[in-house]
């Protein structure tokens, strides 16, 4: 009975699929050394060395406090507890000589992105952003709105990223006539 129970486990763990990893390393710390520090650019020449994007340091929450203010607002947020863990990232940031061609490229963008916005407004509502490089595209992240609008090989997607949903708005080059009509998701 042992054997064939040891030989269905083994034919059920073969036929579970392999887990993918990303593919970068991330480096956690669990403490908050890094913002105590005058200097800390030996551990992030360490870090960039070993191939890390990013430095994550993560910061507990703790629902009771010592202070009456913190009592206060324990309070009023009542007892729903964050959904998910609470983070904050620290990017090593290095001065890079950037192409004219590339400024100029941010600027039509960004006049793109503010049309859209402009003829988008239930789904903006009223906000704006900064134009950003994300990857081989360009982006503007909305934190009101859970949101980033990306453009990226020829398309434009509002990326409703805390609710998992995807809105296509065309082409960016269907965005570059002024007067053009708006996308579904638009209207």
């Amino acid at each position: 009975m042992l054997r064939r129970l040891a030989l269905a486990v083994a034919v059920l763990l073969t036929l579970v699929p392999a887990a993918h990893g990303a593919n970068y390393l991330r480096l956690g710390f669990d403490d908050d050394r890094l913002k105590w520090m005058a200097r800390p650019n030996a551990d992030v020449a360490v870090q960039r060395e070993l191939g890390a994007p990013f430095t994550r340091i993560t910061i507990p929450w703790r629902r009771d406090d010592a202070d009456p203010l913190s009592r206060a607002a324990n309070w009023l947020a009542g007892s729903q507890l964050p959904h998910e863990p609470l983070s904050v990232v620290s990017c090593a940031l290095r001065t890079a000589i950037r192409e004219p061609a590339d400024h100029e490229m941010e600027r039509h963008v960004s006049v793109l992105f503010d049309r859209i916005e402009k003829t988008c407004p239930r789904l903006f509502r009223g906000q704006t952003a900064v134009t950003e490089p994300l990857g081989s595209g360009w982006s503007r992240n909305y934190p009101g709105l859970d949101a980033r609008l990306e453009a990226s090989a020829e398309r434009v997607i509002l990326h409703r990223y805390r609710a998992g949903i995807y809105l296509d708005l065309g082409r960016l080059g269907d965005w570059e006539r002024e007067g053009a009509g708006a996308p579904a998701p638009c209207r």
